[in-house]
């Protein structure tokens, strides 16, 4: 996209959470790699948990629910009959029945997958840990938009559009903060809409530490306005989700997709998972309030996602290709274990790829959550100019791509009704690029898979050396990619 040299905004959205430990090198200063083991065993887990919970009166918390049913389930299904439950509905009620909790409001269902998110006291998660219903319990983490402060000529993508192959018939799901659809670029192309979000208040005060972003202060709506992203002249924060759908797929009109985004014929999903977190200990850091992501939230989006792709079937169905994620966390504990990673898994073998950005700490051995899952697509930044390793993204052995991350031009008008660019940099904004990228080579190939498509991006891009740590990375060229992949 053109740059305006006179509006150079910085946007610097660093992790409000504690910051990553940054891994010493082995001795020969190689990278770590993607499948070395979690940090965090269950057991030191479970201990920890149980001390917050004590010393907060209640921790947040993911149910993993044990596949199966038991000789009482059958027995009380016998007793229902004529009514029809879902069998995920009916372990998650089965629950609830065996190990009551208090805080009923906190509690959150999915329906594709196997989890609850619950708000429990010390006692509520000891009775949970001993029940033969749960097979895991992991922490409700909090996460965080990673922005840190082009052209997608620069990285192929006009090649493909030369082709016709623009993203037609392809669809990106943006977990974000919302996307303005009113966008000049994004205007039509957002086909579905969706919030969620908590509430959390201290009981003993009153004081609302988490309050819920979704429209009239609720935690979840689904349908015609509930992503929608209304942000003052000059908030960059709130404009994150919309930069970063007009990267993936924004249009511009102009002869041959001129200064539009990578697929400029995509579909968006939208989806605003966004909480807003009032107290300091949520946002050191950086002072309260601020703005970010809770696990189970990220969880329901991705669900939505399943389900959309789960229910539709012909011609009205979008094809979703990629959903991207331009946030995280802290990785310990996280990357190998739990529900987000296993939710991953099963869109990628949806044939769905889960695009993440790697994050903006500078740490050359290692790359946030959810970036650090295995089966997600991690996505580092580069400079469009020298092609070098942006000193603040994040990489290592784990790194699956690069892409144009550094001084990328976003025109939005809301911040700027003159339509000049707005210059930001970050991985937020290397991934959305790779989303597109993945959104074109579907329209290419509808049917690849994301080992596929991941292959081929990888085998065509141009390698990069991170001097931090001695290893060779692709930055996409997907006009390349488009040369090789084979309908």
């Amino acid at each position: 996209m053109k740059r305006f040299p006179y509006l150079y905004l910085l946007a610097v959205f660093l992790f409000c959470s504690t910051p990553l430990l940054e891994a010493a090198p082995p001795a020969q200063g190689i990278a770590t790699s993607k499948l070395s083991p979690d940090k965090d065993t269950p057991a030191a887990e479970a201990k920890r948990l149980a001390k917050k919970a004590h010393e907060k009166g209640s921790v947040r918390i993911l149910v993993e629910l044990k596949e199966g049913l038991t000789a009482k389930d059958y027995a009380k299904i016998k007793q229902k009959k004529g009514k029809r439950q879902r069998l995920l509905e009916f372990q998650q009620n089965a629950l609830m029945e065996d190990v009551p909790v208090r805080n009923t409001k906190a509690t959150k269902r999915y329906e594709y997958l196997p989890y609850m998110a619950l708000s429990v006291t010390e006692a509520e998660l000891k009775n949970l840990r001993n029940s033969g219903r749960v097979a895991g319990i992991f922490e409700d983490h909090i996460d965080f938009p990673q922005s840190h402060e082009v052209s997608t000529a620069q990285i192929g993508a006009n090649v493909g559009w030369n082709l016709g192959f623009t993203g037609r018939g392809q669809t990106i799901a943006v977990i974000d903060s919302g996307v303005d659809k009113f966008h000049p670029y994004l205007q039509n192309k957002v086909v579905r809409e969706v919030c969620f979000s908590s509430r959390i208040e201290d009981k003993p005060t009153g004081i609302k530490t988490v309050t819920p972003l979704c429209r009239g202060g609720r935690t979840s709506i689904v349908g015609k306005g509930a992503a929608q992203a209304n942000c003052r002249v000059g908030d960059i924060g709130c404009a994150h989700g919309t930069f970063v759908a007009a990267l993936a797929a924004g249009n511009s009109r102009e002869p041959g997709f001129t200064h539009s985004g990578v697929a400029p014929e995509a579909n968006i999903i939208a989806i605003k998972a966004e909480s807003s977190f009032n107290v300091s200990q949520d946002c050191a850091p950086e002072s309260a309030p601020c703005k970010g992501f809770f696990t189970s939230d990220e969880l329901k989006a991705l669900d939505y996602v399943l389900k959309i792709n789960n229910r539709q079937r012909g011609r009205g169905r979008l094809h979703i290709a990629a959903v991207n994620m331009s946030l995280g966390g802290p990785a310990a504990g996280r990357c190998f274990k739990g529900p987000v990673r296993r939710t991953i898994q099963l869109l990628k073998k949806a044939k769905i790829a889960t695009i993440v950005s790697s994050g903006n700490d500078g740490t050359p051995y290692d790359i946030s959550f959810p970036a650090c899952i295995p089966e997600a697509i991690s996505v580092g930044a580069t400079d469009p100019v020298t092609h070098a390793v942006s000193d603040f993204s994040n990489g290592g052995r784990s790194l699956d791509l690069l892409a144009p991350g550094q001084g990328i031009g976003v025109p939005y008008f809301a911040i700027d009704p003159s339509g000049a660019e707005v210059v930001l940099s970050g991985t937020s904004f290397s991934a959305p690029l790779v989303a597109g990228a993945w959104a074109a080579l579907k329209s290419h190939k509808p049917n690849a898979s994301v080992n596929e498509i991941l292959q081929i991006l990888q085998s065509t891009g141009v390698g990069v050396v991170d001097l931090r740590n001695a290893t060779i990375k692709p930055e996409i060229r997907i006009g390349q990619a488009h040369s090789v992949i084979k309908p």
